[in-house]
């Protein structure tokens, strides 16, 4: 039995009628701090997570960079001026001239209050969308997200 199965059979015992759909994280252009969309391809990168399973990220990555040093921190981390220390050390140190931060959406507006720090440094962040795995699932999914909101917006 497939794992899609197993777990719609897990669902389907407590809701018969639950719409059930399934997806998985699609990785978008990184952009940098001033907003515009930029090319990993060939860079050198210090990659900073502050997330709970980052290996899929460093997994994407490894095809599309040069190389990756990764600076892993636990999840929902609050960055200290050590922490920005030890990445700005990194940065420089690497003998490189295409070389970048580059971290999750997340943890790039956790890294906001540190700007001033990250003046001298490209710092790039990698959003990420969301795909489902069959676009008929996607339009219904979708409609009654809409009739959802609708419906909610709508009442008193």
């Amino acid at each position: 039995m497939s794992k899609k199965k197993r777990i719609e059979n897990k669902i389907r015992y407590y809701n018969k009628e639950a719409l059930i759909v399934f997806s998985y994280i699609d990785y978008l252009e990184p952009i940098n701090s001033k907003g515009n969309l930029i090319d990993v391809k060939g860079k050198d990168i210090i990659l900073v997570t502050g997330i709970a399973k980052p290996q899929p990220l460093v997994d994407y990555l490894q095809n599309k960079t040069n190389s990756i040093q990764h600076i892993s921190f636990k999840d929902h981390h609050s960055f200290t001026e050590s922490d920005i220390n030890q990445i700005a050390k990194s940065y420089h140190d690497l003998a490189s001239s295409k070389k970048i931060v580059l971290t999750t959406e997340k943890d790039f507006q956790r890294l906001k209050p540190f700007k001033q720090q990250f003046t001298a440094i490209d710092l790039a962040y990698l959003p990420i969308g969301l795909q489902f795995h069959d676009p008929i699932q996607q339009e219904i999914f979708h409609e009654r997200l809409y009739n959802a909101v609708a419906q909610s917006v709508n009442q008193p």
